[in-house]
């Protein structure tokens, strides 16, 4: 016998030793080794919120609670008072938000997105960075809320009040802002493609360097406002009130704009 031979008997032999040993190795050995223990603690997020001293469900209170980073999506939290949390990071995906309180809310890279907040009040709350694509936030107020670089992409802002609300960098592809109050709204630097303003106050606000592709401002207030910069025409503005506003150009509207104001 060769040494090549001898060397594969003796491998042989040895791994059937550590084999016999050890015993058969059946199919729920196997499945042990692969399958995430079901004992397993998983921290659902009310007992997450309860941890942080909160109750987590409709008409809640988790106000000034530090909630940040946790998990609060597909959950109805209608009502609930998370009024000066901090909810910095958190998903809301999908939830139910109506009538919620995140008045001076820390609302920072939180994600919002297909969210229904119909009447939800984000008064002076922080949205930087924040995602809100496809959310409903029809009659919502969002007065001097922080919201730069913020996605309102397909977002419904419907009889909303933004009055004094800062979304500089904001991208508002497919954004509704329909009959809304937002005067004094600083929208500078922001993007998107078909954002729709029609019949809304926008007295004195701010679209300095916005890049708005095929917007509707049909019926809307832009008196005083300031287009410096954007790439917002008098064609937008064809059915639009913008008496003393500062047009793209930089230079004034006419007193012909005035008429109807």
């Amino acid at each position: 016998m060769n040494r090549i031979a001898r060397v594969s008997v003796v491998t042989s032999a040895v791994f059937g030793l550590i084999v016999s040993l050890a015993g058969p190795v059946s199919a729920n050995d196997t499945a042990t080794a692969t399958t995430p223990n079901p004992n397993a603690v998983v921290i659902s997020a009310e007992k997450a919120a309860k941890a942080k001293g909160c109750t987590l469900k409709a008409k809640g209170n988790c106000a000034k609670k530090n909630l940040a980073g946790l998990d609060f999506s597909n959950l109805n939290l209608t009502g609930m008072n998370f009024s000066g949390a901090n909810l910095s990071g958190v998903d809301f995906s999908e939830s139910i938000l109506t009538k919620v309180n995140f008045t001076g809310a820390n609302l920072a890279n939180a994600n919002l997105s297909d969210v229904t907040a119909i009447q939800a009040n984000f008064t002076g709350a922080a949205l930087r960075q924040a995602n809100l694509d496809g959310g409903e936030f029809m009659k919502s107020i969002f007065n001097k809320a922080k919201g730069s670089r913020s996605t309102l992409t397909n977002a419904d802002f419907t009889q909303s009040s933004g009055i004094g609300a800062d979304f500089q960098f904001a991208d508002l592809s497919g954004s509704i802002f329909e009959q809304v109050n937002y005067k004094n709204i600083n929208l500078s630097s922001s993007t998107g493609l078909d954002a729709r303003f029609s019949d809304a106050q926008l007295v004195g606000a701010k679209f300095r360097n916005a890049k708005l592709t095929q917007p509707d401002f049909s019926g809307s207030n832009l008196n005083n406002a300031d287009l410096t910069g954007s790439s917002i025409t008098l064609d937008d503005l064809d059915t639009a009130d913008y008496c003393g506003a500062l047009l793209r150009d930089g230079f004034y509207s006419d007193k012909d704009s005035c008429e109807n104001a």
